[in-house]
């Protein structure tokens, strides 16, 4: 797809357009993934000084790249990775969640500094 087809603004219009709010629909469903998670008692054992508290992240982050295994298995078998998809996305929300993070317009922001990058930026392979 070329850049000129991709037009953020137009995307931002039909959004507001249409009564949604892409950054407040990010907020809440990280909300209720990370709510979700602390009932369930996976915030538990988080701990709050250093260096337990980096080491509690790097191994939320293992569990992100676990997903992401687990999603390119099921491509490897030809079956269906929908599922693992979601689970990637639902660990990287209660990552957010945990941690502070509004992703929604992190998000934003990232797309804006894609819009404007070279094509493949600037001729990487992959």
């Amino acid at each position: 797809m070329k850049k000129d087809m991709l037009d953020i603004n137009k995307l931002a219009g039909f959004i507001a357009q249409n009564g949604l709010s892409f950054v407040a629909a990010m907020d809440a469903a990280t909300m209720a993934v990370g709510k979700t998670s602390l009932i369930n008692g996976w915030h538990d054992d988080a701990p709050s000084m250093e260096p337990a508290k980096s080491y509690y992240k790097a191994g939320k982050l293992a569990l992100i790249h676990s997903e992401v295994s687990e999603a390119l298995e099921e491509i490897r078998l030809g079956q269906d990775e929908d599922e693992e998809i979601a689970d990637v996305i639902i660990r990287c929300m209660d990552y957010c969640f945990e941690n502070d993070i509004a992703i929604g317009n992190k998000i934003i922001e990232k797309m804006m500094q894609n819009v404007t990058r070279e094509y493949r930026h600037g001729g990487k392979k992959l």
